[in-house]
């Protein structure tokens, strides 16, 4: 049998192992989180949706989405006039951190330089990017309302601080 003595530091060093297992184990669950805190969410079906060249209902404005192999998304915005096109905008859609960014170019707006806009909600169908500093459009959104229509919006403040929302109804034309 133990003695008094050795029960005692049998107990001490029980009482530690434990400590150390719980520690151990709730570091690990920690560490877990913290990962998926810090993980992207990834929802490509909406951005595959998104592949493919759409046109403007009656109108001859288009965008053409492709998905990178480095797994971003990239849309051209351009126009047909006569035999002639023209693009006029350019926007990639990637990921950073736990949201996903839409930058966009538009030529002979802000001095040529891109606009970042983070995604502030995402479904399957929905994804809605917002910048609040940008003068306008601060918010964008893309909505698929169908396999081959798709609606989407710009808006921000318009004349006398009033929202002022532009909304295009696309059709997939490839």
């Amino acid at each position: 049998m133990f003695s008094p003595q050795r029960k005692g530091i049998f107990r001490i060093a029980m009482i530690q192992f434990l400590f150390i297992v719980i520690t151990g184990c709730n570091t690990s669950l920690n560490k877990n989180v913290s990962d998926q805190e810090d993980s992207i969410y990834l929802p490509p079906t909406l951005f595959e949706k998104l592949t493919g060249t759409w046109q403007v209902e009656k109108r001859n404005h288009f965008e053409q989405w492709s998905k990178k192999s480095d797994g971003t998304y990239e849309c051209k915005g351009f126009k047909v006039v006569g035999k002639d096109t023209s693009f006029y905008e350019k926007a990639t859609i990637y990921p950073d951190r736990s949201n996903w960014v839409f930058e966009n170019t538009v030529n002979d707006q802000n001095e040529g330089r891109p606009v970042k806009f983070i995604s502030t909600f995402l479904t399957p169908s929905i994804v809605h990017f917002s910048n609040p500093e940008h003068d306008f459009p601060t918010d964008i959104q893309y909505e698929m309302t169908g396999d081959n229509t798709l609606k989407a919006f710009i808006s921000g403040p318009g004349k006398n601080n009033l929202q002022d929302t532009i909304y295009f109804y696309f059709k997939r034309v490839n």
